[in-house]
C-alpha cells in the first residue's frame, strides 16, 4: 500500500478527453513535445561559424498506458475516427487528491496504435493496453 493509499488517497493519473467525451484515467503518458527541424546555411566567404535556422515544427507522438479496465470510449474512438473529422484531445495531469494540475490540448488527434494485453500464465504481470495518439500540435 503506498502512502497516497494510506491516507485515503489515489495515485497521481493522467485523464484523457475527446471532444468533450471521457477516454478514461491513464497512469503514463510520453510524447508530450515539439521540435524543429534546423536548417544550415554556409555563408560564402565566413568560415567560422554555419547560420542555424529553424525550419518546420515537428509534434511527437503520444503515448498512453494503463491497465486493463471495462471502460469501452478508447476503442470505440479509436474504431470511429475513419468516419469523423480528428477531434481536439486533451490531456489533464491529477494530483493525489484526483484535482487538476495541469492541462494539454492537441489539435486534430487521431489513434495511430493500440496494443491490447499480452497475457502469459508465467508471467504475472498487470494487462496494460497502450494508445499511440497522432496530432497536429499544441493548442495555445
Amino acid at each position: 500500500m503506498t502512502v497516497a493509499e494510506t491516507r485515503g488517497l489515489v495515485e497521481p493519473c493522467i485523464r484523457v478527453e475527446v471532444a468533450g467525451r471521457e477516454l478514461g484515467q491513464f497512469s503514463e503518458c510520453t510524447g508530450i513535445g515539439a521540435e524543429y527541424e534546423v536548417l544550415e546555411h554556409r555563408e560564402g566567404g565566413n568560415n567560422d561559424f554555419v547560420h542555424l535556422l529553424r525550419g518546420h515544427r515537428r509534434h511527437t507522438n503520444l503515448v498512453l498506458k494503463r491497465g486493463i479496465t471495462d471502460e469501452t470510449a478508447l476503442l470505440a474512438w479509436f474504431n470511429d475516427i475513419e468516419h469523423n473529422p480528428p477531434p481536439a484531445l486533451s490531456i489533464t495531469l491529477l494530483d493525489y487528491k484526483g484535482l487538476p494540475v495541469r492541462s494539454y490540448t492537441f489539435a486534430a488527434a487521431i489513434p495511430i496504435r493500440w496494443t491490447g494485453p499480452n497475457g502469459s500464465s508465467q508471467a504475472p504481470a498487470a494487462a496494460t493496453e497502450t494508445l499511440e495518439v497522432g496530432h497536429q500540435g499544441l493548442v495555445p
